[in-house]
């Protein structure tokens, strides 16, 4: 019996996490901000690869 109870506690704990992700997703400002970060990172990341080939292959 323990065991179901522990089971349950874990599943409830689990849908909460999940609720307030999405919660988190749905607030405007917030959600905005993280992809705006994530797209910056990707861009920046782009950019060091370029510059990298760009250093490491001289051109002729």
């Amino acid at each position: 019996m323990n065991v179901f109870l522990k089971y349950n506690e874990m599943k409830t704990e689990y849908k909460n996490e999940e609720k307030n992700k999405l919660k988190f997703l749905f607030i405007p400002s917030l959600s905005k901000n993280i992809i705006t970060r994530k797209i910056i990172t990707t861009e920046k990341a782009k950019i060091k690869r370029f510059l990298k080939i760009f250093i490491l292959i001289p051109l002729f």
